[in-house]
């Protein structure tokens, strides 16, 4: 038993590493972005020549935020749960923690069923050399591809914590 809160302890610690290490790097993205807006702005309305990249790389920039700035409010509890639309229908602890299993349980399901399918993606679009249809510019799409498997990633480990946590909720309130 001592063996399995430890190997629980480490796996929630790494995790929370992990995603804290990637949440630090994904803040550091609105600089760039504002600059590339910035940048566009004054190069369409003072020189009349929009920039022909800056659509793309703020696409990028912001997608990219987006996309892995989802298991940071996951696991900051900053989003809306099935637990947050019943909270006031006078639940139990209990009810709200087997609510809580049960949501992360299809989180998980999801991220599993979807991971696999955005890693051939990420491969497919490298191995054709896929570019973006958006602008003229045409660059490369598999960076942009390859935040998708990252982001199931996070949010699949993150789903396995709140799991873990619903669990030991309801062993405390003597459920399971």
């Amino acid at each position: 038993m001592e063996a399995a809160t430890k190997a629980k302890r480490l796996f929630i610690r790494s995790v929370d590493w992990l995603n804290n290490t990637i949440e630090s790097l994904v803040s550091w993205l609105i600089y760039p972005l504002i600059l590339v807006m910035v940048a566009d702005i004054v190069a369409r309305f003072v020189f009349l020549n929009p920039l022909q990249w800056a659509r793309d790389v703020s696409t990028w920039l912001f997608a990219t935020s987006f996309m892995l700035g989802v298991a940071h409010y996951y696991r900051k509890r900053m989003h809306i749960s099935c637990e947050d639309l019943v909270y006031n229908f006078g639940m139990s602890a209990s009810q709200r923690a087997i609510i809580d299993l049960i949501h992360n349980l299809i989180l998980i399901a999801i991220a599993v069923a979807l991971f696999m399918p955005s890693v051939r993606a990420v491969m497919w679009s490298m191995r054709i050399g896929e570019t973006s249809a958006m602008t003229v510019w045409r660059p490369l799409m598999w960076p942009l591809r390859s935040v998708i498997p990252v982001t199931l990633f996070m949010l699949g480990t993150q789903a396995i914590i709140g799991l873990i946590g619903a669990v030991e909720k309801l062993t405390k309130a003597g459920e399971v």
